[in-house]
């Protein structure tokens, strides 16, 4: 009887435990899905939303993260009714664990360029961002 309610135990142990790897695989692999569709940007233009997601992925590598920028600041440079989304990016990036210093640099000083009107907006983000990084 023991014997049975040990196999019933292993077998529920094994079922969750195969469950779980499954959600782990596919969270991976909407993860990659969404970093590919930020390389094929050439061929089609992702939205501002997707992009900040990218930006906002811890596991965004250093190449994903300047490349979503560039694509940010390509197709969505002028900032109009969005101006939010822009600073939490902003943000994100000064907090990213794979940002560096040219990544933030470059992104705040083409912001300003293409957003004189915002310019001391996008300064008090990036403040707040530092700050809030620490460092």
């Amino acid at each position: 009887m023991e014997i049975i309610v040990f196999v019933g135990i292993g077998f529920v142990l094994v079922i969750i435990l195969w469950g779980l790897i499954f959600a782990l695989l596919s969270s991976k692999k909407k993860r990659i899905q969404m970093h590919q569709e930020a390389m094929r940007a050439d061929t089609q233009v992702m939205s501002l939303e997707t992009l900040s997601h990218i930006i906002e992925d811890k596991n965004t590598t250093t190449k994903e993260l300047k490349e979503a920028l560039d694509l940010v600041l390509h197709h969505y440079g002028v900032i109009d009714n969005h101006f939010d989304i822009y600073m939490e990016m902003m943000f994100s990036v000064c907090l990213h664990p794979n940002t560096n210093k040219n990544i933030v640099i470059n992104f705040e000083k083409e912001l300003r360029r293409l957003n004189p009107n915002y310019k001391s907006e996008i300064n008090e983000a990036l403040t707040k961002g530092l700050n809030s990084r620490g460092a």
